[in-house]
């Protein structure tokens, strides 16, 4: 019986080494990435109560009080405030925090506002032509 060996042909797989590096490989991109996930899911919650919740009270704060002919002293109560809001329910915080109204001069607050997260900023105002359309289709219902 002959046997050929020919140094072209090569068994199918990964040998042991092969796959070791391999696996090192994963490991490392694993160690690299996953902290970035976890980073973006963080400020990804803290962006949608201070640019999306926050906002949504603080206009619908004014549209209360405006509506309902109140001072810049007057305080609604969640429940005045609903009717206001997208889809007629109360935001909740992704931090699981809670939402303090205040008087409508003020600007509302999140119970997680730690080191300047969670916090409503006047200067990020969110695209009034979107907020105004929403208002209007709402109305028109």
């Amino acid at each position: 019986m002959i046997i050929r060996t020919d140094p072209f042909l090569r068994r199918a797989g990964l040998s042991f080494l092969e796959l070791l590096c391999l696996i090192a490989v994963l490991a490392l991109l694993a160690a690299w990435l996953i902290p970035n996930f976890v980073k973006a899911r963080t400020t990804r919650s803290l962006n949608a109560c201070s640019d999306g919740n926050l906002w949504a009270i603080y206009y619908a704060k004014q549209l209360w009080a405006t509506e309902n002919r109140k001072g810049p002293a007057a305080v609604p109560t969640e429940a005045d405030l609903v009717p206001y809001l997208r889809n007629s329910q109360w935001p909740s915080c992704p931090a699981l925090g809670t939402y303090t109204i205040g008087a409508v001069a003020t600007y509302p607050t999140c119970s997680q506002e730690v080191a300047g997260q969670h916090k409503f900023d006047p200067k990020l105002e969110p695209d009034m032509r979107r907020l105004l359309h929403e208002m209007k289709k709402r109305r028109s219902k």
